[in-house]
């Protein structure tokens, strides 16, 4: 039983045409509720020496390489990992700039403290001997970058046996998460806060995670950066739902399991207190249709249903 949950982000490369989603590269992942906290950057790459590696690296991994180094630029330049001069470079420029900070994340985790040394790297041109006399604490995040593998690893054992929700992650997140399949993900239940949204806030325009937010708190928050956008979903779900884990974790009803039975369906027939399909399916089989119609036509094509359902006790051939 999952009883905690956490709200998790993934910002990622841009696919190339025709590719499936869970060939989709990592750039950054993170999760959070209120004791977890965490965040990692990502280099999905094998070979990063210059920007031609960079961006040939990409085309290997069958994502676009120039829509992958716009993105990827602009995500690090908001972090104050890359300069704002860099955005008006050409693409060859951005990936040699993304190149410099990836090799001097490389150098900075061979040293005893990473953190300290990616910043001297950083105040002295890449030159080691000068970083390691110039080893202070600086305000900023560590420009440290993981390994998809090191990163995900990390992230399964600080989120072990929880709920994992992220915004239209049925669609994105947990299909590039899993695509990982070296992992084991038995221990994580994925769960996609879009359709709760719609069914708690019903008639918004927009059903984007930034629109959803200054909707409820009437601000902006650092879209488009994983644990910024974690820490934004966790506040507009504990906002909007009461009890998550109570929400998420309901048993589907057995009902789903016949063909054509939905969710207002389901509805309908809890009031009156049918709650799964061999109840239901024995119900169908002493009425007539006439019958059936008049006790039970809020039942999406219940005319339909009944000539499935009504001969099943004798044959048990229907279709589920």
């Amino acid at each position: 039983m999952f009883t905690k949950w956490l709200a998790y982000d993934l910002e990622a490369c841009f696919l190339k045409k025709g590719c499936k989603r869970h060939e989709t590269q990592i750039l950054e992942i993170a999760l959070y509720n209120k004791d977890i906290s965490f965040q990692r950057l990502v280099n999905p790459l094998a070979k990063y020496a210059s920007g031609v590696e960079v961006l040939d690296s990409l085309v290997d991994l069958n994502q676009h390489p120039d829509n992958t180094v716009q993105f990827w630029t602009k995500l690090l330049i908001g972090k104050k990992i890359l300069s704002t001069a860099v955005k008006r470079k050409d693409v060859f420029e951005k990936a040699e700039a993304i190149s410099k900070v990836l090799s001097r994340s490389t150098v900075a985790r061979s040293h005893e403290d990473p953190e300290l040394m990616v910043h001297a790297l950083q105040r002295h041109d890449d030159d080691v001997e000068k970083a390691k006399d110039d080893l202070k604490k600086v305000d900023k995040a560590p420009a440290l970058f993981y390994t998809p593998h090191e990163a995900i690893s990390e992230a399964l054992n600080v989120g072990a046996q929880h709920l994992w929700i992220a915004h239209n992650g049925t669609a994105f997140d947990s299909k590039i998460l899993k695509g990982h399949d070296e992992h084991d993900w038995k221990s994580i239940r994925f769960h996609d806060s879009l359709p709760l949204l719609k069914k708690k806030l019903p008639d918004l325009a927009s059903y984007s995670q930034p629109m959803v937010y200054h909707h409820l708190f009437k601000k902006k928050y650092f879209a488009h950066h994983a644990l910024e956008d974690s820490k934004a979903l966790y506040q507009i779900l504990n906002h909007v739902i009461d009890d998550i884990t109570d929400v998420v974790t309901k048993k589907k009803s057995s009902l789903l399991d016949l063909k054509g039975i939905g969710a207002k369906s389901v509805e309908f027939l809890h009031s009156k207190k049918i709650t799964d399909k061999e109840q239901l399916i024995r119900i169908v089989s002493t009425l007539s249709l006439k019958q059936w119609c008049k006790e039970y036509s809020k039942i999406h094509q219940h005319k339909k249903f009944w000539k499935t359902y009504n001969n099943f006790t004798s044959s048990n051939t229907a279709v589920v």
